[in-house]
């Protein structure tokens, strides 16, 4: 019995666990000694991987183990992950440059790396950390990939979004009581991300509900509150507009859809207790927003409603700022870029006095994340990140394809079309094409936590799908 419990569940509750590290950053910077631990967590992750990967039917330890170590080898996400490891670890060894004042150009700028023709970053804790937590991502994805069981999969997807509903509940409850930062980030939604990593887990709340709802499972009603309800509470008030907007109409659209589902195998009774329920905490969250805290950060956004044009206009004109910005640098390092925070230590570099006053607030971010990635890592980064998500992105796509192509019993059409692909892969990818249309506007892939939850959340996707 310990041997089943431990090869089925106990290398996704590590991968969780060392998830959540990063989720402990949420609000604040990170710090060295996080980072430290995020990498012996995720070593342990790896060692667990080669030594206690799931058991199928008809096979034993070491069967097990020799199917994970073949299965690894020809993986290629595996090859792409090491490249990329080996080019962040280039920028964090090949790091350390110093401001210098250029008294032909006038201005200040930085000296050059201690070998010109690796890639290199101005300051070593920042590649430092972004290499840890890309060694993280890398290792969660292969521990997915091959050593975790689909029933393993699934409690860790009920569980994250869960958790993320008890972190929005914590951090309003501090937002509330002027706990700084998260008062600040209650008034300045857009200074942080933070909305959008509840509203990305509030979509797959969703999936997740469902999930345990159709398989009829004793914690269902705790993921719809925490993972559902609560996430939304924490995107209505940590999200600025355009998040809102976003991520209200994929809510609205799965609400919809997953009700679809749900009145092809559960009851229409039960169905319409979903609907009313939700309807109601939704509405009863909005009113005591607003009766309670008139003078909250939800006020203040439905104010901004009135005014959707003026908002956008002042959207758009730090953007173009920011992205001419980010251009200009990269120009300067096209094929390795200026390394991990590149941006804000070279923005200086390139922005005129005048413009500067619309980027002070969150002045590290491009509001593009593609470019951001283009201008930190270069052509040569962003190619090798780009392959390591192909090879996330196919299976996916081709297991897909087969599960939409095939015949269940039963299958008359209508509704049972919704049958042939499982709750977690739509909000999966609803959630993950919210975040990335965001990324085109904003910067939410810059926080960790909600970086390594799109990763978590594609990499365990394609389990839910038929491979046959």
């Amino acid at each position: 019995m310990l041997q089943k419990v431990l090869t089925k569940y106990w290398l996704a509750v590590s991968i969780g666990v060392t998830v959540l590290l990063t989720w402990l950053v949420l609000p604040g910077e990170i710090v060295s000694a996080t980072m430290v631990s995020l990498l012996w967590l995720s070593l342990l992750s790896a060692e667990l991987c080669l030594l206690l990967p799931a058991v199928r039917k008809d096979e034993n330890f070491s069967v097990a183990r020799t199917r994970t170590l073949s299965s690894l080898s020809r993986d290629p996400f595996l090859y792409a992950g090491v490249l990329l490891i080996g080019f962040l670890c280039a920028q964090w060894l090949n790091g350390g440059c110093i401001p210098e004042y250029d008294v032909n150009a006038g201005i200040w700028n930085y000296s050059k790396p201690a070998v010109s023709w690796l890639p290199f970053s101005v300051d070593r804790i920042d590649a430092f950390r972004v290499f840890n937590l890309i060694f993280a991502c890398v290792v969660f994805g292969l521990c997915l990939r091959h050593a975790v069981g689909r029933q393993g999969k699934r409690y860790l997807l009920q569980w994250l979004s869960s958790l993320s509903g008890v972190f929005a509940l914590v951090m309003l409850w501090k937002g509330v009581s002027g706990v700084a930062p998260y008062a600040a980030l209650m008034h300045e939604p857009a200074s942080s991300s933070l909305g959008s990593f509840f509203g990305f887990w509030m979509v797959v709340g969703f999936g997740a509900f469902v999930d345990s709802a159709t398989r009829k499972q004793r914690l269902n009603v705790a993921v719809y509150l925490l993972g559902i309800i609560c996430n939304f509470s924490g995107l209505l008030y940590f999200a600025p507009l355009a998040s809102l907007i976003l991520y209200g109409i994929a809510a609205l659209l799965m609400l919809i859809y997953l009700g679809a589902y749900l009145s092809g195998s559960i009851s229409k009774t039960y169905v319409i207790k979903f609907f009313l329920l939700t309807a109601i905490m939704i509405a009863s969250v909005l009113a005591l927003s607003i009766v309670l805290l008139p003078q909250s950060t939800v006020t203040d956004k439905l104010g901004l409603t009135a005014d959707l044009s003026g908002y956008w206009e002042d959207l758009w004109m730090t953007k173009k700022i920011r992205s001419q910005a980010a251009l200009d640098i990269w120009k300067d390092g096209m094929w390795f870029g200026k390394g991990a925070e590149g941006y804000q230590y070279y923005l200086g570099t390139v922005i005129s006095e005048r413009s500067w006053s619309l980027v002070r607030l969150n002045q590290g971010s491009v509001y593009n994340d593609c470019l951001q990635m283009l201008c930190e890592f270069g052509l040569l980064g962003i190619s090798i990140f780009s392959a390591l998500m192909l090879t996330m992105i196919v299976p996916l796509c081709h297991r897909a394809h087969i599960a939409w192509g095939r015949q269940l019993r039963g299958d008359k059409g209508g509704l049972a079309y919704l049958q042939r692909i499982s709750p977690f892969v739509v909000t999966g990818v609803t959630a993950t094409l919210c975040s990335l249309g965001e990324s085109f506007v904003s910067s939410p892939y810059r926080l960790p936590g909600l970086f390594v939850s799109v990763f978590i959340v594609l990499l365990t996707m394609p389990s839910f799908l038929p491979s046959k």
